[in-house]
């Protein structure tokens, strides 16, 4: 199987190639250039797995949550190849690859909370677990939360989780906007204020989508959009009211 994964929904861009067992990727973080350097980047890794765009069976693509402008890049870039390559793409969430990379890193992790600054001082965020088979199981909608309701309600959850919380990660860099008393590391099984999407569990969750028959054609592929208003007027924030909903 030969892949290409392409994530431009946050500051890291992802960019993996399969070529069979062996796959090789590139992350960096801290440009938001992505438009300009995205092309040269696919075509490096391509040319080092000894691969054209014509050898490729599919692209895989993440489709967010993340910043509006960045996602669009990387999904119009992975749309165009598919379209002019008449290949099918396979869309990943961006939360969903960042849980993966953990869960196959700690491999006693039973759950992970993958949490993304959404800016305005609000989060997204989501819960996953393994289901046995390398896919996985989603255990909370991908929603957006005020951060302080987010951490606050996540507290809650480990002081009720008692024994269990110890099997559960909390990872992305939504962390940052958590006070100090908000994220107490020792309760969870570990936590990762750096993480964000990776193009390994973006490569790895695309091939077994792929070979399940889950994929979209160029035309059908959508967003995974969760913010329905990106502002509040003045009366909204005079009455108290914040962006997103816990």
């Amino acid at each position: 199987m030969k892949l290409l994964a392409v994530d431009t929904a946050t500051a890291r861009l992802c960019v993996g190639v399969r070529n069979g067992d062996q796959s090789r990727s590139d992350a960096s973080t801290g440009s938001a250039a992505h438009a300009r350097s995205l092309p040269q980047r696919v075509s490096d890794l391509l040319a080092a797995m000894g691969l054209t765009p014509k050898m490729l069976d599919a692209i895989v693509v993440g489709v967010g949550p993340g910043s509006f402008s960045g996602l669009r890049i990387g999904m119009g870039f992975a749309q165009a190849m598919a379209w002019a390559l008449d290949r099918p793409l396979v869309p990943v969430g961006s939360l969903e690859a960042m849980a993966a990379h953990c869960l196959q890193r700690n491999h006693q992790a039973e759950a992970v909370w993958a949490a993304l600054d959404a800016r305005m001082g609000s989060v997204y965020a989501a819960c996953f677990g393994p289901d046995g088979s390398g896919e996985l199981r989603p255990r909370s909608p991908v929603q957006e939360w005020p951060a302080e309701a987010f951490f606050h309600a996540r507290a809650v959850d480990q002081r009720d989780a008692a024994n269990d919380c110890r099997r559960t990660w909390l990872v992305g860099n939504a962390l940052g906007l958590a006070q100090a008393q908000a994220v107490d590391a020792g309760v969870w099984g570990g936590v990762d204020a750096e993480a964000l999407p990776h193009p390994e569990p973006l490569l790895r969750l695309g091939a077994m989508r792929l070979a399940a028959g889950h994929h979209v054609s160029a035309q059908a592929l959508t967003p995974l959009y969760v913010r329905d208003r990106v502002a509040l007027t003045r009366a909204q924030r005079a009455a108290g009211e914040q962006l997103g909903a816990p």
